[in-house]
């Protein structure tokens, strides 16, 4: 009987040690990603697309919102350069991790932000909010790479975020532009039809 209670006890006490060393790490971990996390912050104010990319794997992949996914540093430096052109600044970005996961070499990061941009010489300014999942991975120096990215708005609206991401301005679905066919076209008619006739009846 003692013995089965012993080995009971070292069994819990294991158990316990282990969780406990668990949690130690998580918050080990956490502590250096919230680092990480102030260094982009900083260098996307800045504008600094060095620092940010070298916060990245080599083989990232990100899901930004409402874009296409990018793969691989060299595209994400090129979609980084295209933001930089619409003329969209970030003025401030403030990540708030909710709670990050250890599984071997990769760390899961989930959190989300709050962010205001403004438009160059027009005073045009938004202030966004959203979330994120943000999957690191370890290094062979102990350092932390982003593997995987993806984040979205709360809001349905467009935002300056998707307008960053096409300078052009341009309506991604058309939307715009099959409203304006369609008042063109029933403009036409009712310059046609003046007396408001039905033109869908043939005449018998």
């Amino acid at each position: 009987m003692k013995t089965s209670l012993t080995k009971l006890f070292m069994a819990i006490a294991i158990v316990g040690m282990s969780l406990t060393v668990a949690a130690q790490n998580n918050t080990d971990v956490k502590q250096k990603i919230e680092k990480y996390n102030k260094e982009m912050a900083d260098a996307m104010i800045k504008g600094d697309n060095d620092k940010i990319l070298s916060l990245y794997s080599q083989d990232v992949i990100s899901l930004p919102n409402n874009d296409k996914m990018i793969h691989g540093i060299a595209e994400l430096r090129k979609a980084n350069e295209e933001m930089d052109k619409s003329g969209w600044k970030i003025k401030s970005y403030n990540p708030n991790i909710i709670s990050v996961e250890s599984n071997g070499n990769v760390v899961n990061e989930i959190g989300t932000y709050k962010m205001d941009v403004a438009k160059e010489g027009t005073g045009d300014t938004r202030h966004i909010e959203g979330k994120y999942l943000t999957i690191w991975e370890k290094q062979n120096d102990g350092s932390l790479k982003i593997k995987t990215e993806i984040w979205n708005h709360d809001s349905e609206d467009k935002t300056a975020m998707s307008e960053m991401n096409e300078p052009s301005g341009r309506d991604f679905e058309g939307k715009n532009d099959m409203d304006k066919d369609h008042m063109d076209m029933k403009k036409n008619m009712n310059e046609q039809n003046p007396e408001g006739h039905d033109m869908t009846d043939e005449k018998k």
